[in-house]
């Protein structure tokens, strides 16, 4: 595996919970940023969100490299209807400003795309196929489908969970500006040519880095010339 390639799993998360990597801080370049800043919502689930938001935002499930959906804030699943599926919520996960990740916030988050503005953001449409996500009890959700659909583990990836308190309190707005998720990282600092994060140690997925820096970089030879300079991971 090459050494941008390496970085860019990282970013990711997906080695995050099992890698010995020794630095502290990994910079990494890339092409820009989302122009939703940090509302996990108003963009799409492709780049450059995917390797801005995977670092501070999670879902129920994230689809592996195999196309599986495998267990994030969701550590299991089953159809229980037709069109319904019980989704169990990862007991002891938080926000990185304290609050519980639990199933009122799955529930929360999902009315937020039901709002007149929030049916306006692009990963609306990711999940138009939800007609409620209803409350069980602390950590079991009931997801209500309008039709039968086997791929919802798969789709429900899209809805990244925030914290209800925090998102009623300060609006979309403010949150794009200061974003709180339950990933192993949290904004340190946002600007127009770097992002920077600080490991949360509370997160469930244990962060092996202190720090990531994200670069914007949108040549590829810029990036490439960071990479040999040293500048870039």
């Amino acid at each position: 595996m090459s050494r941008q390639r390496y970085s860019l799993c990282l970013v990711l998360g997906f080695l995050l919970p099992f890698s010995a990597y020794s630095q502290t801080t990994l910079r990494v370049g890339i092409t820009s940023f989302p122009t939703s800043l940090g509302n996990p919502y108003n963009t799409t689930s492709g780049l450059p969100s995917l390797y801005t938001h995977a670092v501070m935002f999670e879902g129920l499930t994230r689809v592996g490299g195999d196309a599986i959906p495998i267990p994030m804030l969701a550590v299991k699943w089953e159809m229980e209807t037709d069109n319904s599926w019980l989704f169990n919520i990862r007991k002891g996960a938080t926000f990185s400003n304290g609050e519980a990740v639990n199933a009122y916030a799955v529930s929360k988050s999902f009315d937020i795309l039901q709002t007149d503005v929030g049916k306006t953001y692009n990963i609306a449409s990711e999940v138009s196929g939800i007609a409620e996500i209803e409350v069980v009890n602390e950590y079991t959700v009931r997801v209500h489908t309008f039709q039968p659909d086997i791929l919802l583990p798969h789709k429900i990836a899209a809805l990244k969970i925030v914290p209800p308190k925090y998102w009623a309190t300060v609006g979309a707005d403010r949150f794009a500006r200061s974003p709180i998720g339950s990933g192993p990282f949290y904004i340190l600092d946002w600007s127009s040519s770097s992002l920077q994060f600080n490991k949360f140690t509370q997160s469930w997925r244990t962060p092996k880095l202190d720090q990531i820096e994200l670069v914007a970089a949108a040549e590829a030879s810029t990036r490439v010339q960071g990479l040999l300079s040293g500048r870039l991971d």
